[in-house]
């Protein structure tokens, strides 16, 4: 097993991940500008005084578990923004997988280990 196609499905798969962490991200941490509601105003003061939390990666793992911890981050997103939302978070999830993956196979295929490769395809 050549290593140079591993890699460069590893790099895709990890500019995907980032892609997408950098979306789940900025939606649990942000409420839009555009919002002239004054709630939009009143959430983000709270999250600078520290009242409401900023949603880190490891929050992401919780999220998928128990999807109403959005709304402790950004109770400001809709019913569907809240579904996709979580569909992001479980394709994040499953990039951070086969990033994981990946990682194993190059190392066992730089290492010669034939079987242990076979193992983890």
């Amino acid at each position: 097993l050549g290593v140079k196609i591993p890699k460069k499905i590893q790099n895709d798969v990890v500019h995907l991940r980032e892609k997408v962490e950098d979306f789940v991200l900025n939606a649990l941490n942000q409420v839009p500008k555009q919002s002239a509601h004054w709630h939009g105003s009143a959430h983000e003061i709270r999250r600078i005084a520290g009242l409401i939390p900023t949603a880190t990666t490891s929050d992401l793992a919780k999220i998928a578990i128990d999807p109403s911890l959005i709304l402790d981050f950004n109770p400001m997103l809709a019913q569907e923004s809240r579904k996709r939302l979580l569909e992001s978070i479980l394709i994040w999830l499953r990039l951070c997988v086969y990033e994981d993956k990946l990682k194993r196979l190059i190392f066992f295929s730089t290492s010669g280990s034939t079987q242990d490769v076979i193992k983890e395809l």
